[in-house]
C-alpha cells in the first residue's frame, strides 16, 4: 500500500496558474463551505514539500480534478503537468475525472474542447453546473465564502483568536493524556477517516459565528455524524492549527454557551437547521 493509499481521498484537485489565484481561492472555498475535500496548492503545499511528489499524490488521491481554464493557465507548464498526470491516472486507474471550468473567452485546446465545461464567467452559474456532478446540493453561498477567503489570509495563530468563542485552560499532570482523544492532531485529520466520512442521511446547515466578522460561516453537516466529525471538519475548512504557544489544543462546539459532547450524534443534541453555534477550544498544560 502507498502513502497516498493510506491517507484520506479527495473530492477536487484545483489547477490552476498562479495568476488565477483569486478565481482558485474563492473557488475553493466555496467547495469547503459545502463540506467537500479540496487540493488546492495555499493550503497544502507546505515548506519542505516536495512539489512534484506532492501534486502528484493530490491529483492521485482525488476523484476529480477542476482546471481553472483562462488564457494564464493554457500557457502554464504546471498546469499542463497536472492536467497530464490527471490523464495517465484516468487511463490507468480508471477514475480522476477532469472538470474544465471556463472563466475566460478562450480557444480550447483539443483535449479539452470535447469536454463539457462548466460557466464560470458567472460564478454562481458556473458553480451550480459544477454542483450537477459533484453534489446535487451544493450552493454558491457568497456571504460564506467570503468570510472563509478572509479567514484564510490569517497566519495559523492569528485564526485561534478571529474564530474561537470560548476558551479554556486545564492544568493537570494528567492533562496530556487528557488531550489525547480530543486533540485533533494532523495525523489523525490525515489518517482516521472512518469517523469524518459522511453517513448516508439528511443534511442540515449550521450557522458557525466567528469572532472576526458579523456574518457567520455557513456549513451543511450530515445529521447522522457525531459532534467530533463536525469539529474535525471545521477546523479542517478553517484551516487552525493544532497547538497554540507550544501547547497541544482540542477544539469543541458551543450550542447556547454550552459544550456539545464530542461523541454525541448530531440529531441527538438537539442541533436544527439554522441553528447558530461557536468554536471553543481548551489548552492542555502539563504542571
Amino acid at each position: 500500500m502507498t502513502h497516498a493509499e493510506t491517507r484520506k481521498p479527495i473530492d477536487v484537485f484545483i489547477s490552476h496558474s498562479s495568476k488565477d489565484r483569486d478565481h482558485a481561492t474563492r473557488l475553493a472555498c466555496a467547495l469547503r463551505v459545502n463540506g467537500l475535500r479540496v487540493w488546492y496548492d495555499e493550503w497544502d503545499l507546505l515548506v519542505g514539500h516536495d512539489i512534484y511528489d506532492s501534486v502528484y499524490e493530490g491529483i492521485w488521491r482525488s476523484q476529480y480534478l477542476a482546471i481553472l481554464i483562462t488564457q494564464a493557465s493554457l500557457q502554464s507548464r504546471w498546469v499542463r503537468e497536472e492536467l497530464t498526470l490527471a490523464r495517465k491516472i484516468a487511463f490507468e486507474e480508471e477514475r480522476t475525472v477532469i472538470l474544465p471550468l471556463l472563466y475566460e473567452k478562450v480557444d480550447l485546446p483539443a483535449h479539452l474542447s470535447t469536454c463539457k465545461y462548466a460557466d464560470f464567467m458567472d460564478f454562481n452559474r458556473g458553480f451550480l453546473q459544477l454542483s450537477r456532478i459533484l453534489k446535487p446540493s451544493l450552493t454558491p453561498d457568497t456571504d460564506s465564502v467570503l468570510v472563509l477567503e478572509e479567514m484564510r489570509r490569517y497566519s495559523a495563530q492569528e485564526r485561534i483568536d478571529a474564530t474561537i468563542g470560548d476558551s479554556r485552560e486545564i492544568h493537570s499532570q494528567a492533562a496530556k493524556r487528557l488531550s489525547e482523544p480530543s486533540v485533533l492532531r494532523e495525523l489523525e485529520s490525515n489518517l482516521l477517516t472512518k469517523d469524518i466520512d459522511p453517513i448516508p442521511g439528511e443534511y442540515m446547515s449550521i450557522a458557525v459565528h466567528l469572532r472576526m466578522s458579523n456574518k457567520p460561516l455557513a456549513v451543511r453537516i450530515n445529521c447522522n455524524e457525531s459532534i467530533e466529525s463536525v469539529v474535525r471538519r471545521l477546523v479542517d475548512i478553517l484551516g487552525l492549527p493544532h497547538a497554540h504557544e507550544e501547547k497541544q489544543v482540542g477544539y469543541y462546539l458551543l450550542k447556547d454557551q454550552y459544550p456539545l459532547a464530542l461523541s454525541a450524534r448530531v440529531d441527538a443534541t438537539g442541533l436544527q437547521d439554522g441553528d447558530s453555534v461557536r468554536i471553543g477550544f481548551c489548552v492542555f498544560d502539563v504542571e
